[in-house]
């Protein structure tokens, strides 16, 4: 009987670390790569969130179309002359676009490495110059606006709306957030609870649209 106990939960932390450890893999060795390149689209996201421990990554999507690549240092066995003519999805992190905000349109010079692990991979855009500036198109500049889960979250722990954030997600539209989290409250107007709200909350400006409360949310203040 204690065997049949002890070997599943055994199972179960194994795998549990693997899937821990796997997340956690980095990229095999690429080169670096200098380009030039004209930006075709740039979106600011947020990663999607699969374990409890694990806390949203926000960065910036850009879309490039690469004129010119050469070797700016040679790591593994990639060849950066592959990328020439080629559209690439590229990651910008917060950092390095508060270094040089990039929009659509423009022609840039930067450099360009493939690297990251589970959660955030693919080509990372670094040293980025601006070589020529573009015009934006309309939409390009609303998704640059739009805030970020964090300063979301952020804003509605301050103003008190909620006391946690349990959940946030930007909705398919890029409208508006949805967060679920707790506020305080009083049952029956003097009993002391943390009530359960979904709010709603324009992504741009961060008004709140909607707050959605339990069936028995009348009963509460």
């Amino acid at each position: 009987m204690l065997k049949k106990i002890i070997l599943p939960a055994l199972l179960f932390l194994v795998s549990g670390f693997i899937a821990q450890v796997a997340s956690a893999v980095p990229a095999a060795p690429s080169p670096t790569c200098e380009i030039k390149a004209t930006i075709l689209n740039v979106a600011k996201k947020t990663t999607n969130v699969n374990r409890s421990e694990e806390v949203p990554i926000d960065y910036y999507a850009v879309k490039l179309k690469i004129e010119t690549s050469s070797t700016y240092q040679q790591d593994g066995s990639g060849s950066c002359e592959d990328l020439a003519d080629q559209e690439v999805n590229s990651v910008v992190t917060l950092s390095e676009y508060e270094k040089t905000p990039v929009k659509a349109g423009q022609e840039v010079g930067a450099r360009i490495h493939y690297g990251g692990d589970e959660r955030l991979g693919g080509y990372f855009l670094t040293n980025v110059e601006i070589l020529k500036v573009g015009v934006p198109t309309v939409e390009e500049d609303e998704e640059s606006a739009i805030k970020s889960s964090k300063e979301v979250s952020d804003m509605l722990v301050e103003q008190k709306q909620l006391k946690t954030v349990e959940d946030i997600k930007l909705d398919s539209d890029k409208k508006q957030y949805s967060a679920t989290g707790y506020r305080n409250a009083k049952l029956l107007f003097f009993i002391p609870i943390s009530l359960k709200v979904e709010l709603k909350i324009d992504a741009l400006t961060g008004d709140i649209k909607q707050i959605n409360k339990p069936w028995w949310g009348f009963l509460v203040r």
